[in-house]
């Protein structure tokens, strides 16, 4: 298991743990509410535990990402000069130094970004979405419906959205480059 695969289980597991921590105090709360349970002290106090265990995983999760940040960006950097090293003289001149430059500090925040938070998001986001749902669908199965017919209009729209917004920052970045 190389270090990457490490990082991104420990990643998993830690933002699953927070985002089940998150979604506790409102199920806790929906829970004592259909059961006609009084809010006490005993219970605030273990709403106010459970919510800060959530953010205690939000610290270890920002500290086992900033601790991975290092080591890796190094080694992708690295990657990218290797790579830069063999172009030829002609193709660098051609392209211009500094625009090869910005691209490979580009390539190298860009593939950290979503490795250590898109990705992990991901994961997260889905738990999150499928926990609401059942919490939903408990308390209307018509609100479910429509909640989940709504998931894949956001999806298409969002893929729609984000490949108009490549196509553009392309074109910008061109544009600034030259």
């Amino acid at each position: 298991m190389n270090g990457y695969t490490k990082f991104k289980l420990a990643m998993i597991l830690t933002v699953l743990l927070g985002s089940l921590l998150s979604l506790t105090a409102p199920f806790l709360l929906q829970v004592w509410s259909a059961q006609g349970m009084a809010v006490t002290p005993a219970r605030v106090a273990v709403l106010a535990a459970v919510m800060a265990g959530a953010v205690a995983v939000q610290i270890l999760v920002t500290c086992l990402r900033e601790r991975f940040a290092k080591a890796f960006n190094k080694r992708s950097f690295q990657q990218q000069l290797d790579r830069y090293y063999t172009l030829s003289y002609d193709y660098i001149n051609a392209q211009g130094p500094m625009n090869l430059l910005e691209r490979m500090i580009l390539a190298v925040n860009n593939r950290y970004q979503f490795l250590t938070g898109d990705a992990i998001q991901i994961y997260a986001n889905l738990l999150v979405m499928a926990v609401t749902l059942i919490l939903v669908w408990m308390q209307s199965p018509l609100i479910f419906a429509v909640l989940l017919a709504v998931i894949p209009i956001q999806y298409l729209g969002y893929r729609g959205l984000n490949r108009e917004l490549a196509r553009r920052s392309k074109k910008l970045q061109e544009v600034s480059s030259s």
